[in-house]
């Protein structure tokens, strides 16, 4: 976009580009300053000192900046500038001349970009520490089973090893979903009772809600087939329990 600016600050040229860029005529533009009704409140200041600068000599105008401009349904657009003054005959600046280029959609995408630089970091050490975490539950799981083989069947204490294994199992599950979530690994979906899932998810809800709070499942009759991760299911039931 081409814009000029008289030292009073009200535009004495657009053309037909930036007045697109920002929803209005030329007509509707010219004569308007250019602070007063295209610049955001939060960019107000720092854009005024930059074009106070600018026409008072005190800033190269061949500069680049950039800054946000409001457009006429509100939205804020990013442009960047650069810039030239001219003169009268006499040597004094009376305005700027600015060529603007919209960068909103190239700056969105950078961000995305970044960010998606970093759920990837994030992803590789999840992905990791899923994989120490996971050797470690297994010598757990691995000497509880072997502990329930060398148990009597009536020993008071099996009950003890029994939950032990389910809390680690689920933490295997654990370590499952943070692999999911670094790609390291897929989701097993397949066909399940959703009756079947409440089932066995209450048998472990009893135990973590407390005396004071009475679990109840209500099944359908029949089954409820779908086709899922149980155990995403079966989180998604524990969330809704523990809060």
């Amino acid at each position: 976009m081409l814009l000029v600016l008289g030292v009073d600050e009200k535009v004495i040229l657009i053309n037909k580009r930036g007045a697109r860029i920002l929803g209005y005529s030329e007509q509707e533009i010219i004569g308007r300053n250019w602070f007063d009704h295209f610049i955001p409140q939060h960019e107000l200041k720092r854009t005024k000192d930059i074009f106070d600068n600018l026409v008072s000599g005190k800033q190269d105008v061949g500069g680049y900046f950039e800054n946000a401009v409001r457009t006429a349904s509100g939205e804020e657009r990013l442009i960047a500038w650069h810039n030239a003054f001219f003169s009268d005959s006499d040597g004094h600046i009376i305005g700027i001349i600015s060529s603007g280029e919209d960068i909103t959609d190239t700056r969105r995408l950078e961000d995305q970009l970044r960010q998606s630089q970093k759920m990837e970091g994030i992803g590789q050490l999840a992905g990791g520490i899923a994989h120490d975490f996971n050797n470690i539950l297994s010598a757990i799981i691995g000497y509880g089973h072997i502990t329930l083989m060398k148990m009597e069947k009536d020993d008071p204490r099996r009950l003890n090893i029994e939950i032990m294994l389910e809390g680690a199992d689920r933490a295997a599950h654990l370590t499952r979903d943070l692999l999911l979530f670094s790609r390291k690994h897929i989701s097993d979906r397949k066909p399940v009772d959703v009756n079947d899932i409440v089932r066995n998810v209450e048998k472990f809800l009893v135990r973590i809600i407390g005396e004071d709070i009475t679990c109840k499942t209500i099944c359908h009759e029949r089954q409820i087939p779908v086709l899922a991760d149980a155990h995403q299911l079966e989180q998604v039931l524990m969330n809704l329990a523990t809060n």
